[in-house]
């Protein structure tokens, strides 16, 4: 199993003005999420790319689509290597200078990725609290999140250890990854092609962004679609097109 630490490439944070936090769109009182919500099994993530380019914010939306479609339809579907860097150049213009995660949703929402795959919606999730993440895991198969990456994550994803917080460390830059799974004790993120442990401190201390993403195939299916108030969330998300 190659654990070769790949690119970074997530630009700084923006939050749009005129959309609500997920929470703002449930109908009714939203349950608490399971204590539990085991990661999809899948043979190989894929790296996407992403050790050639800085292209996590893209290769995180195919591993993204990848985990929804075992979830509704059971079949193992991704997008290609030359796909998922035509995407990215696409959005970046056509420098290997990484990219905005909410510039990515927001291509993902109005043109869709990789062709034709758009999303039915999305909305920030607040970072704050852990139990937040879960809901949007439980709901929709994922959350697409942002972290500032330190050094000593590459040397134990190499060694396949967890993200645990390590003193003193230094910042190398941004990164993008895709929560599929959490347990009490780890979120569960994919990452370089593999799926990665992340400890609830460090998750608390390096995570700066994260996304709820409803895939088209949840809200056509009607997987807890329900409990958003998903043309409340898209009228917002289409003011936000037009600006």
């Amino acid at each position: 199993m190659d654990r070769t630490p790949g690119k970074l490439g997530k630009l700084a944070a923006v939050r749009p003005h005129g959309i609500d936090d997920l929470a703002y769109y449930t109908v009714g009182h939203l349950a608490p999420p399971p204590p539990e919500v085991a990661s999809p099994v899948i043979a190989a993530w894929g790296m996407m790319d992403n050790d050639r380019f800085g292209c996590c914010t893209i290769s995180g939306a195919g591993h993204l689509i990848q985990a929804a479609n075992v979830e509704v339809h059971g079949l193992d579907v991704v997008p290609d290597d030359d796909q998922i860097q035509k995407q990215y150049f696409a959005i970046t213009g056509g420098a290997d200078s990484g990219a905005v995660e909410v510039d990515v949703l927001r291509t993902w929402f109005n043109q869709g990725l990789f062709g034709s795959n758009k999303i039915a919606a999305f909305a920030p999730v607040r970072v704050g609290n852990p139990l937040n993440i879960h809901s949007a895991v439980a709901l929709f198969g994922s959350c697409y999140i942002g972290v500032s990456l330190p050094g000593s994550a590459m040397q134990q994803f190499s060694q396949g250890k967890p993200w645990a917080i390590t003193p003193h460390d230094q910042i190398e830059g941004g990164h993008c990854v895709t929560i599929v799974g959490y347990d009490a004790t780890y979120l569960y993120a994919v990452t370089w092609g593999q799926l990665q442990p992340i400890t609830y401190p460090w998750f608390a201390k390096y995570c700066d962004e994260a996304w709820a993403v409803i895939p088209q195939s949840f809200a056509e299916a009607g997987h807890n679609a329900g409990i958003i108030d998903i043309p409340h969330l898209r009228s917002d998300l289409l003011l936000l097109s037009s600006t």
